[in-house]
């Protein structure tokens, strides 16, 4: 510990970590002022170029620390385009980057495109379902995607269920095992 003390660069570069982490976890969310540029599709556009369309309420809203902006959790309730899972999560980026602002207990029509997580923006033709009749009409001739819970979730179930009976089998040969007397065989 008097080698910590005694080491004056120690101390400045652990108080600057502190401080930087302080100053980067106090800043505020970013707020747009009206720069987003982006202009809004027209439905056909929309349509054609979202990889999912879903209808779904917004069970959670979160800050996405990872790549900025906002993380949407969506109970769907129909799916346009491709396969979708009963629950899902949409990304989209600050209000000042065209990010799309969810409330949760509301129901939309969600136009995502996947990279590598789903995204929406103001201007891909998401909006609140009760306003999107003209979308719902244009997307009767595209064939629905299915709704099926993740594979993941069966998987994670079997997993956990087959961990927890060998932990109990386990348990109970260390117990038997500790309670049968050893013999002497001289």
């Amino acid at each position: 510990m008097k080698w910590l003390f005694s080491n004056t660069w120690v101390l400045w570069l652990l108080g600057g970590t502190v401080l930087g982490l302080a100053v980067a976890f106090s800043l505020p969310k970013k707020k747009g002022g009206g720069s987003c540029t982006c202009t809004p599709l027209e439905i056909p556009e929309a349509i054609s170029q979202a990889d999912l369309i879903f209808k779904g309420t917004c069970t959670r809203v979160n800050t996405n620390w990872v790549s900025g902006g906002m993380k949407y959790s969506f109970a769907v309730e129909q799916a346009w385009k491709q396969r979708s899972d009963v629950q899902m999560i949409v990304n989209s980026g600050w209000e000042a980057d065209c990010g799309y602002e969810f409330e949760e207990g509301r129901t939309y029509l969600v136009f995502a495109t996947k990279k590598f997580s789903l995204r929406t923006t103001r201007c891909s033709g998401t909006a609140l379902f009760a306003d999107s009749a003209d979308s719902i009409h244009l997307l009767e001739d595209i064939s629905p995607g299915t709704i099926a819970p993740s594979p993941l979730v069966n998987q994670m179930i079997w997993t956990i269920a087959i961990l927890g009976v060998l932990s109990i089998l386990f348990v109970a040969f260390v117990v038997l095992k500790n309670r049968i007397p050893h013999q002497n065989l001289s």
